[in-house]
C-alpha cells in the first residue's frame, strides 16, 4: 500500500525509501503495521492492521482485496491460530498462554 502511495505521488517505491516523504495523515493509518516483536500477538496483530488497511483503500486494489477478504483472515487464522507453534514468514512462532 505504501509503496502503490509513493508511485501514485512520486518519492521512490522501492525499498521503502520514499515512505518518510507521504503525507503523515496517509501514514498514521500503518503504525499499527509494524511488527514490534516476532510473539504471537504482536504479529498477528500486525497482519490485522495490514488486512485492515488493504481493505479500507478502494483504490487499485481495494475491490480485488474485498474479494479475498474471508480467505485472507482465514489465511491469518491459520497462521497465527492458538492451537499448535506455526511457522509464518521461516519464523516459528511458538505457542503461547494468551
Amino acid at each position: 500500500m505504501l509503496s502503490l502511495e509513493c508511485v501514485r505521488r512520486g518519492p521512490p517505491a522501492l525499498y521503502g525509501k520514499g515512505f518518510d516523504n507521504l503525507p503523515k495523515e496517509f501514514l498514521q493509518p500503518f503504525t499499527g503495521t509494524l511488527v514490534g516483536s516476532l510473539d504471537r500477538r504482536h504479529s498477528s496483530n500486525a497482519v490485522s492492521r495490514v488486512l485492515d488497511e488493504l481493505l479500507r483503500d478502494p483504490r487499485d486494489v481495494g475491490d480485488m482485496a474485498s474479494q479475498l477478504e474471508s480467505q485472507l483472515r482465514e489465511i491469518q487464522s491459520e497462521t497465527f491460530g492458538q492451537d499448535t507453534g506455526r511457522e509464518c514468514a521461516g519464523v516459528h512462532l511458538p505457542k503461547t498462554n494468551a
